[in-house]
């Protein structure tokens, strides 16, 4: 038998026929995206400091050896395991108020050595701006507090301040309604693809002689009774 391609024209005209059903689809992804947005996922905010670790900057000029590289990016390593630590975040909680397990806030927490720079990052995600900000200012303390009885010979200065997150980060509304609106429109599409697929109907006499590769000879009129 001989294989059959779909053309434009085609393609068009089950578009045509069947758009209700791709509009359908559509609008139940924008609605689900929407409730999801509004209603389902609670928003989460964060609050972030940020620390530089180097040498004093006692006369303006700042001059690093080999070892003094070395040195500071194996402290960059060290800071970002120190302010993990189970004490450090016992103490927080406890200094935050927070009721909940070491190993959840770990989770919420995120700690980033930038790269090429003497700068950690240090950032923290809660459902509740005002605890996202005491958790990382109560963090902080703790941190230089510990870290320079650990490693008295480091230097590590707070280079932004903790302010209180006033927008959340997530969910991304604008983004979750375009991802669902084009995951409706994918599915919507493909769905009248694959209904047209198994439909066996002959709609015109276009369709007859293109699905039977011969001209027909006449048509039988409709009678009303």
């Amino acid at each position: 038998m001989e294989e059959q391609f779909i053309s434009i024209e085609d393609l068009l005209l089950i578009l045509k026929r069947r758009w209700k059903i791709v509009a359908l689809i559509f609008l139940i992804f924008i609605i689900s995206s929407l409730i999801l947005s509004f209603f389902i996922i609670k928003p989460k905010y964060e609050a972030s400091t940020k620390f530089f670790i180097g040498k004093e900057d006692a006369g303006g000029n700042q001059d690093y050896s080999a070892n003094d590289i070395i040195m500071y990016q194996t402290l960059m390593k060290t800071y970002s395991e120190i302010i993990r630590t189970p004490d450090i975040l016992l103490s927080s909680m406890e200094k935050s108020k927070i009721d909940s397990t070491i190993e959840k806030e770990q989770n919420k927490l995120t700690v980033v050595a930038v790269a090429n720079t003497q700068i950690l990052e240090v950032s923290y995600r809660s459902l509740d701006p005002n605890e996202a900000r005491d958790f990382i200012y109560n963090l902080t303390s703790e941190f230089i507090k510990v870290s320079k009885e650990m490693v008295p010979n480091g230097n590590i200065k707070v280079v932004q301040k903790v302010i209180l997150p006033k927008k959340p980060i997530s969910p991304n509304k604008k983004m979750n309604l375009l991802i669902g609106g084009l995951s409706g429109m994918i599915l919507g599409i493909a769905t009248i693809f694959l209904m047209e697929r198994f439909d066996n109907t002959i709609r015109s006499k276009e369709e007859l002689e293109k699905e039977l590769g011969i001209p027909t000879i006449g048509t039988v009129p409709l009678f009303d009774k």
